[in-house]
């Protein structure tokens, strides 16, 4: 249905906040949002083979739309971010299932967008493939595609995101660093001065594994 929005609500899509002023209405569906916490639920019940099934059903979606954070049902997100929220807490048994029942098809994807230098196809990878063994790569993909054609602030967006997914210490002082010249020439100087400075704060021997003269700028 439709959720008419006033001043004490909030509205996130892709992970950051939406004005207001910009947004009156957004498409909610109740039917998703229930199928989302039953794969919750089966989570918790520790049935990862249901659980992924579902989730994963429900990021191959066209027709996403938005639903209500599970903490503050005030704020609402797109379906995708709750999805892969939800992937996110599944613990290390419960992501193994997920990436075995998925990673195969990811791959293939993955492989045919690299091949293709597809936009597209990269940007469904890393929304609808997050959380596979390629995920990280794909999001990192787009995120140099896009910066490489000075769509600094999507660049931003992308590597937060895989800063997100980024476990290794080296690879996140990497994506700091990208993030930091991304936000720096996107106008975001705050946010860049920010990621500059919890790159300064890693060890020397994480913290150079990426140019300094890259965030010098910055």
């Amino acid at each position: 249905g439709q959720v008419t929005f006033d001043e004490g609500l909030a509205v996130t899509y892709a992970g950051r906040p939406v004005p207001l002023k910009t947004l009156s209405l957004v498409s909610v569906d109740q039917e998703l949002a229930e199928y989302l916490e039953r794969g919750r639920v089966l989570t918790y019940e520790g049935d990862y083979v249901s659980a992924a099934e579902i989730f994963q059903s429900l990021l191959l979606r066209r027709d996403s739309g938005f639903v209500a954070d599970p903490v503050d049902p005030n704020n609402f997100r797109a379906l995708h971010d709750g999805v892969n929220a939800a992937i996110a807490e599944m613990g290390d048994e419960g992501l193994a299932v997920y990436r075995r029942l998925n990673d195969a098809r990811a791959r293939s994807l993955y492989d045919l967008a690299v091949s293709e230098t597809d936009e597209t196809s990269l940007r469904q990878l890393a929304i609808q493939y997050r959380h596979t063994a390629v995920g990280p790569d794909a999001i990192e993909s787009l995120a140099q595609y896009v910066f490489d054609r000075g769509r600094y602030a999507e660049a931003s967006h992308w590597w937060r995101q895989r800063l997100e997914t980024e476990t290794d210490e080296r690879g996140r002082a990497k994506t700091l660093a990208r993030l930091a010249v991304a936000q720096h020439l996107a106008g975001q100087t705050q946010d860049a001065r920010s990621a500059r400075v919890l790159l300064a704060s890693l060890p020397e021997s994480v913290a150079d594994a990426w140019p300094q003269a890259h965030v010098d700028a910055v």
